[in-house]
């Protein structure tokens, strides 16, 4: 980025509104039965909130005063019933819910009712969970992605879009960027990448054009796609960067010194050759190049032609930090600050209001809650000590 544009970024950051939230409800519970594991909630264009737990295979529905309002669907093969719902999601008039162990799509309507469904067989080859999906008339575009830490088979990627035209599969795979590597020397004629502690799994969004939006929440940037699967440009943010912890790079140490200790176990290597081998691996591994800090972001949603990031705060921070983002160049529009109750895992900002899914650190309990409208906040203040 020219200098000029960057330094054209960093006013705008520093100008863009910030406002602390204030929340307006939040439950674990509905009615005298607790959650047994929410998977997702969203704000809907009727006005409701939308709680599905995937524990009980039912969606949960609250009006914008958290009163409970009713339920919808029950454990079941049925119309209407779910094994194992996620994600939730709403497009147009209609709610979408993907039931992984089913390999199907029920769609609802806003008051809940059976629309349909529409069996997608994400299988073999195809590993990992289902991210988001679209459908639009009679495909449907699936984006799989598998957790942090899970291998691929040789020659397989971890991201893959899927497209079914009727029940007809016509996967292809997409790349995924390797995230912030970290570079291991060896003497002087031999190194190796691993990838860092801090680079996290990709993202994606499809996009109501038909194409989709793609990142890895290790980079700053979004490469954005046609729906022909052909990249169109790439949207760059200015993000804070953060510090590469001491914590990281004694973690990271420990799980490469353990993984190359595996391989030569693995590899029949003799005990003489492996006592040498230890003997040479502190200097190894102290060769590392950390970088001093990066930039990332923990989750992601697309509304409205915005793009809202979740951003990384320290464990001891009182406030989750949300910022949005122009979709169209990446100009920074807004910083929302909400008080933090647990680990966020899901949000979803509407003109209704923002709703959060919050998991404790401490009970590892699950729950809801709803704060006031991001296009018009209560609090507008950028007093993040009250």
């Amino acid at each position: 980025m020219p200098a000029f544009l960057a330094l054209l970024a960093t006013v705008a950051q520093a100008t863009a509104p910030v406002d602390t939230l204030e929340e307006a409800w939040s439950t674990s519970r509905h009615e005298d039965e607790a959650f047994f594991r929410p998977v997702g909630a969203i704000v809907t264009d009727a006005e409701e909130v939308w709680v599905l737990d995937g524990g009980n295979s039912t969606i949960y529905v609250y009006d914008l005063a958290g009163t409970p309002v009713r339920t919808i669907g029950r454990r079941g093969g049925g119309p209407g019933e779910f094994v194992t719902p996620s994600p939730l999601l709403e497009r147009g008039d209609s709610i979408l819910v993907w039931d992984r162990r089913q390999q199907r799509v029920t769609f609802l309507d806003l008051a809940g009712d059976y629309l349909g469904s529409r069996e997608v067989a994400v299988a073999p080859p195809s590993h990992g969970f289902v991210r988001t999906l679209r459908v639009r008339g009679d495909t449907t575009w699936i984006f799989t992605d598998n957790y942090p830490g899970d291998e691929p088979r040789d020659n397989e990627s971890l991201s893959e879009i899927w497209r079914f035209v009727g029940r007809t599969l016509e996967g292809r795979r997409i790349f995924r960027g390797p995230g912030r590597e970290i570079r291991i020397k060896r003497l002087s004629s031999w190194s190796s990448r691993h990838p860092a502690p801090f680079a996290r799994a990709p993202f994606l969004e499809f996009l109501p054009d038909g194409g989709f939006l793609y990142g890895n929440s290790g980079y700053a940037n979004f490469l954005r796609f046609d729906e022909n699967l052909a990249p169109v440009d790439t949207i760059r943010l200015e993000l804070p960067r953060l510090d590469v912890l001491p914590a990281e790079r004694a973690a990271f140490s420990d799980s490469v010194r353990q993984a190359l200790e595996a391989d030569f176990s693995r590899g029949g290597v003799g005990p003489t050759y492996r006592e040498r081998y230890r003997r040479e691996l502190r200097p190894f591994l102290e060769s590392m190049e950390f970088p001093e800090q990066h930039q990332a972001y923990l989750l992601v949603e697309v509304i409205d032609g915005l793009i809202w990031l979740s951003l990384p705060t320290p464990s001891t921070d009182r406030f989750h930090e949300l910022r949005s983002y122009s979709l169209s160049d990446g100009t920074p529009t807004s910083r929302v600050f909400i008080p933090k109750w647990g680990t966020l895992i899901e949000f979803d900002p509407s003109p209704h209001g923002l709703i959060l899914l919050e998991i404790s650190r401490e009970k590892d309990e699950r729950r809801v809650a709803m704060f006031g409208s991001v296009s018009n906040p209560p609090g507008g203040s950028n007093d993040r000590s009250r």
